[in-house]
């Protein structure tokens, strides 16, 4: 797999105004840290953006479940050796320029507001 993420985003039930996120991310080596953005350009307070993610889960590419440690509010540690398929829920029912929202006839997606990316990897191009 090339050095980029790749992101799915559902909406199956908008009334209840949450999107659900599926990423990979390539192969690491050893332990996968990912992370939110606590801030946006052109709006340089720092932003809770992490306090809407639930249900964060991960498994290899053969679909066995790996742990997932969070260890700050807003990063999370996953051991592996090689693709890590993550999925969470996000709740997005703040309409703003800096957050998100979702009902059943419209979707407004903050991209620091939505996506977990891997520490160090900032320059990996996104799917």
């Amino acid at each position: 797999m090339s050095e980029s993420y790749r992101y799915t985003v559902r909406f199956p039930n908008p009334l209840t105004h949450y999107a659900e996120v599926e990423a990979i991310f390539p192969a690491t080596g050893g332990t996968l840290e990912l992370f939110m953005a606590v801030w946006t350009p052109g709006s340089y307070l720092i932003r809770e953006y992490s306090r809407h993610l639930e249900d964060v889960k991960a498994h290899d590419a053969e679909g066995n479940p790996l742990s997932v440690k969070k260890t700050r509010k807003n990063r999370w540690q996953i051991d592996t050796n090689g693709e890590v398929q993550v999925s969470y829920r996000l709740y997005c029912h703040e309409l703003s320029v800096r957050t998100n929202w979702v009902d059943e006839t419209f979707a407004l997606l903050q991209g620091a507001a939505t996506y977990l990316s891997v520490v160090g990897k900032l320059n990996w191009p996104m799917k």
